[in-house]
């Protein structure tokens, strides 16, 4: 019972990060930011996080690593606006957000993730 909970929080943490890379891809042109470098760099990272997230869903056994990479996308999408110059504020705040977010839940789902000793420990205790 406890490692469908921990399958289920890792999915819902990985559904999370898909709408928050669905939301980097829309952002640029709803926020009113688009054909700006920014724009450019979220809609590819957002495209990138939405896949990981998907793949991770599908495959669970591979949710650890594939949640740290969407961790270190997140630092990624939150260090862009200091060094794309003239986005605006709006562009700016979009992307600390959501590189926080990204960051939070992917380590968030990392964490979930029980060690391989201690899920066969659940296993056997089950069995």
């Amino acid at each position: 019972m406890r490692k469908m909970n921990g399958e289920q929080n890792i999915k819902t943490v990985n559904w999370l990060i898909v709408i928050a890379g669905l939301w980097l891809i829309i952002a640029p042109f709803t926020l009113g930011f688009g054909g700006t470098m920014l724009s450019m760099n979220d809609v590819i990272t957002g495209i990138i996080i939405a896949i990981i997230s998907l793949i991770a869903i599908g495959l669970p056994e591979e949710s650890r690593w594939l949640n740290w990479v969407s961790a270190i996308l997140g630092i990624w999408i939150f260090i862009t606006p200091f060094f794309l110059a003239s986005i605006g504020r709006v562009g700016m705040w979009n992307n600390l957000i959501i590189g926080v977010i990204t960051v939070v839940l992917g380590i968030w789902g990392t964490m979930s993730i029980s060690s391989p000793s201690s899920s066969s420990s659940q296993m056997s205790k089950a069995v």
